[in-house]
C-alpha cells in the first residue's frame, strides 16, 4: 500500500447538508497525494451513508465509523491512523480552495508548521468585526514570535489552515484533550509549537469558513469551572513561551472569574483562589484580575461586573459574554 504525504482528517457529525460540498472540494486538489480520513462520530442524519459513498467512488478516502464523543475524539481516531508525511485537518461544513495542499507543500520546506490564511464571509458578524474577509499573517522564524503574532491575529486554534509533521506528533504523543469542548484546538496547537521549532506563514487565504457566530458558542458554554480548567491548561501549556503569551491566557482567566461573578456561580471564591494558587504571580499583574478581585466581593447586583466583562471582552475582539 502506498503511503500518502498528507493525510486529511475530517471530523463529521450531523453534516449531511454540507458534507459532500466539502468532500468534493477536497477531490479536486491539484496536489493529489494525500488520503483523506472521514470520521463520522455517530451520525444521525444520511452523513455516514455519504461517506461510504464517497470512499467507493476514491481509493484515497477511509471511512472510520464510531460511537459519538465529540470532535477531540473523533480527530484522535484520524490521528491514530493517518499515515501521511503530514497531518492537516477539514470542517464538515467548510470548503477548501483547489490549490489549499500545494500552498502547504509549497511552504513546508524544513519547517514543523505551515500556517495559511483563511477566507470568511462577507455578512457574517466575525467578518464585519474582524473588519475584512481575510484572516492570515506572513511570517518566518521561530515558533514562540510565531506564537505571538498567532494571538494577535486570533488565529492560534484553527487546525484547517496549519500543516504539521506527523513524526512530531507522534513522538511526542500529541492527542487532543477530549475532556474539553472548547478550544481543544487551541490547547493542541499550544502543545504541537511547545515541541517544534520553526514555522511559517502566509496571509493569502485558501480556505473557505463558514464560522458560528461568538454569540453561540459562549451560549453553549454553561460550566464555568470546566472553562476555568480549560484557561489552566491553556496557561500551563504556554509556559515556554514568552511572557506576553502567559498574560494573554491570564487574561482570559480573569474574564472567566468575571463571567463566574456575573453568573453568581457559588464556588466563585472558590475558583478564584484555585486559579490563583495556579497561576501565582502572573495573575496578580493582570490588571483585569485586580478588577475582578474587588467586584466578586463589592458588586452585589452584579451590574458593574457585567459592564465590566463585555467592555473587556469586546476590545479584545471576542464577542460579548452572554450573561443568562
Amino acid at each position: 500500500m502506498n503511503t500518502p504525504h498528507i493525510s486529511i482528517i475530517v471530523p463529521v457529525y450531523n453534516a449531511e447538508a454540507y458534507l459532500k460540498r466539502c468532500i468534493d472540494s477536497i477531490l479536486a486538489q491539484t496536489y493529489p497525494d494525500f488520503e483523506l480520513l472521514l470520521i463520522d462520530d455517530g451520525s444521525k442524519d444520511t452523513s455516514g451513508v455519504i461517506c461510504d459513498e464517497a470512499a467507493e467512488r476514491d481509493s484515497r478516502i477511509r471511512v472510520f465509523h464510531k460511537t459519538n464523543g465529540g470532535v477531540s475524539s473523533a480527530r484522535n481516531i484520524g490521528l491514530d491512523n493517518a499515515r501521511g508525511e503530514f497531518i492537516t485537518f477539514c470542517d464538515a461544513d467548510d470548503e477548501v480552495r483547489t490549490h489549499w495542499l500545494h500552498c502547504f507543500i509549497n511552504m513546508i520546506g524544513d519547517y514543523d508548521m505551515a500556517v495559511q490564511g483563511f477566507s470568511i464571509p462577507s455578512d457574517c458578524e466575525w467578518a464585519n468585526h474582524k473588519k475584512g474577509v481575510c484572516r492570515g499573517m506572513d511570517f518566518e522564524g521561530d515558533v514562540s514570535n510565531g506564537l505571538t503574532k498567532l494571538i494577535n491575529d486570533y488565529i492560534v486554534g484553527y487546525l484547517w489552515v496549519k500543516m504539521f509533521r506527523r513524526d512530531i506528533i507522534e513522538k511526542h504523543h500529541l492527542r487532543f484533550d477530549e475532556s474539553l469542548s472548547l478550544q481543544e484546538d487551541e490547547l493542541f496547537v499550544l502543545n504541537y509549537l511547545s515541541v517544534a521549532n520553526k514555522m511559517i506563514s502566509t496571509s493569502k487565504p485558501a480556505y473557505d469558513y463558514n464560522p458560528p457566530s461568538f454569540k453561540l458558542k459562549y451560549k453553549q458554554d454553561k460550566d464555568l469551572t470546566a472553562r476555568i480548567n480549560l484557561y489552566l491548561k491553556l496557561y500551563c501549556a504556554s509556559q515556554g513561551f514568552d511572557s506576553s503569551v502567559r498574560t494573554y491566557y491570564v487574561i482570559n482567566a480573569s474574564e472567566t472569574l468575571l463571567c463566574m461573578y456575573v453568573k453568581k456561580h457559588k464556588d466563585r471564591r472558590n475558583e478564584l483562589r484555585l486559579l490563583r494558587n495556579t497561576i501565582g504571580k502572573d495573575i496578580l499583574c493582570s490588571p483585569l484580575f485586580a478588577i475582578t478581585k474587588w467586584i466578586i466581593y463589592l458588586d452585589p447586583t452584579c451590574v458593574f461586573s457585567s459592564a465590566i466583562l463585555n467592555l473587556h471582552v469586546n476590545i479584545r475582539g471576542g464577542g460579548e459574554f452572554l450573561t443568562e
